[in-house]
């Protein structure tokens, strides 16, 4: 007997183990205490289940009642997953996602029915102060917004950034790339960095897009995206004292061919396999 993959055991707790059977269950036998050795990976850990009270008599419908549940023990990804992570795992399973299907009407008996369709919530920053009594005020419905669309223009255009968690290779190097594989007239473009992981353990994407515009940058770094003062104070800036030295590399590299954009991927697939 072998050990079922990585996406087999994820596709077990996403294909349907509902109530009485697996992840989480309103009745049965509690099995907290058990750690199935199939999933057993490096790049893993598990953490036990428990029974707990699910749902809010306090906010939104769907939640309601409270009632007792029991939660069996999983595994989860040290790290977070990645996109190209998650696009294995919808090609191992076929999963449809909740934002890519339609929202079901008897859930939503007061929405728009012009909005049930497939969209996601997502955050949009008030311009004031806002009661909290109305979440509406800072999540926006947008059709069509899921984890396979990268999101349309704003106006008037706004900067972006996301702090990404970056695996390193085994030469000890954290990668990321820029690949556009057709620029016009059948050419190709891309940029990659490699860069020190052991110095610079964070990752930034920026991003500002507008019309006819769409600026994007890439910088590894050692400071939370809050910034120096929160490094500060929570005790974890990075900082040299007189006479100290300390070395890192950056080595970035640009790509004109299908070849070299490819060769690219492959070296970051290899971060995170």
């Amino acid at each position: 007997m072998t050990a079922p993959t990585r996406a087999e055991t994820i596709a077990k707790g996403a294909a349907g183990h509902r109530r009485g059977a697996g992840c989480c269950s309103l009745s049965g036998q509690p099995n907290a205490g058990a750690k199935p050795a199939a999933a057993d990976r490096e790049d893993m850990v598990f953490l036990a289940g428990g029974n707990f009270l699910m749902g809010s008599n306090s906010f939104y419908r769907e939640e309601r009642p409270v009632r007792p549940a029991h939660v069996d023990g999983f595994w989860i990804d040290v790290y977070p997953v990645t996109n190209a992570d998650f696009r294995q795992f919808v090609d191992a399973t076929g999963y449809v996602t909740y934002s890519e299907r339609p929202p079901n009407p008897a859930m939503y008996p007061d929405a728009d029915p012009a909005l049930l369709v497939p969209g996601s919530l997502v955050f949009k920053k008030p311009d004031r102060p806002v009661s909290l009594r109305d979440n509406l005020a800072w999540w926006e419905y947008k059709v069509g917004a899921d984890w396979r669309h990268v999101e349309p223009p704003r106006f008037p255009a706004q900067e972006q950034v996301w702090e990404h968690t970056p695996r390193a290779g085994a030469d000890g190097l954290g990668r990321a790339a820029i690949l556009n594989p057709d620029i016009g007239d059948g050419r190709a473009l891309g940029v990659e960095l490699a860069w020190s992981h052991e110095t610079l353990p964070r990752l930034f994407q920026w991003r500002v897009m507008s019309d006819q515009n769409y600026v994007v940058g890439l910088e590894p770094g050692n400071a939370p995206i809050e910034g120096r003062a929160h490094a500060r104070e929570s005790g974890t800036l990075v900082t040299l004292a007189p006479g100290e030295e300390r070395r890192t590399s950056l080595r970035i590299t640009l790509h004109g061919d299908a070849d070299g954009l490819a060769g690219a991927r492959e070296r970051i697939a290899a971060c995170t396999a």
